[in-house]
């Protein structure tokens, strides 16, 4: 039985008045204090989030989920942050179906559709499928980066062409006139406009000598 006291959520054993097995956690991890629900659901799913709200040491809000894992060094139970770096589905090597679900679309790498699986998007020639049982492509992107979630909106956005700027003065998307280059610091020589010839080929008029 898990109780609160001042400052933790600690065990108390199962008649609830012993010393438990040592299990406990903080009551405001990363600055970010937990409500009574949330601690029931998460002893009850060993997991919850994504949960908003947190704070870096360097005072950063970020977003995650947090889990309670095994600790092999305590030989007890902890409770850790899950940015989605999973890849338990890789390590099983499972087949995965992405016949339900709607792509976000092709990979930047190779073409494919790209699906949600896990806590990530990935092509789906990434990952083993009854299609293709060997993966030939390694594009995948986690559905929470800089400690902030993507949505699927947002991550279909990132290789979306962007739609060409079009100039008021043209036919819209027309593509403007090209400009002439210009060197810096140098400017074009004018025209001449008058059909007198040059000063250097004038004859010079011969000057009156003194009296």
């Amino acid at each position: 039985m898990v109780k609160e006291n001042y400052r933790r959520y600690t065990c108390t054993g199962k008649s609830g008045d012993a010393e438990g097995c040592g299990f406990s956690f903080g009551k405001t991890p990363a600055g970010r204090t937990f409500e009574v629900a949330e601690v029931e659901q998460f002893l009850r799913d060993r997991k919850i989030g994504p949960l908003e709200g947190f704070r870096s040491k360097a005072g950063w809000p970020f977003t995650a989920e947090m889990v309670i894992k095994f600790d092999e060094e305590t030989k007890n139970y902890k409770l850790e942050f899950d940015f989605g770096d999973d890849k338990k589905g890789e390590e099983t090597g499972e087949l995965i179906d992405f016949s339900a679900q709607q792509s976000l679309g092709a990979c930047p790498k190779c073409g494919a559709a790209v699906f949600e699986h896990g806590k990530s998007y990935v092509c789906e020639k990434s990952v083993p499928t009854l299609a293709q049982a060997t993966p030939s492509c390694d594009f995948k992107s986690g559905q929470i980066i800089l400690q902030q979630p993507v949505t699927r909106e947002q991550m279909s956005s990132c290789w979306r062409p962007a739609r060409p700027t079009c100039s008021t003065n043209l036919s819209p998307c027309a593509p403007a006139a090209p400009s002439r280059p210009s060197w810096p610091g140098t400017r074009r020589p004018a025209r001449s406009t008058s059909s007198s010839p040059p000063r250097s080929s004038r004859r010079a008029r011969p000057q009156p000598k003194p009296s």
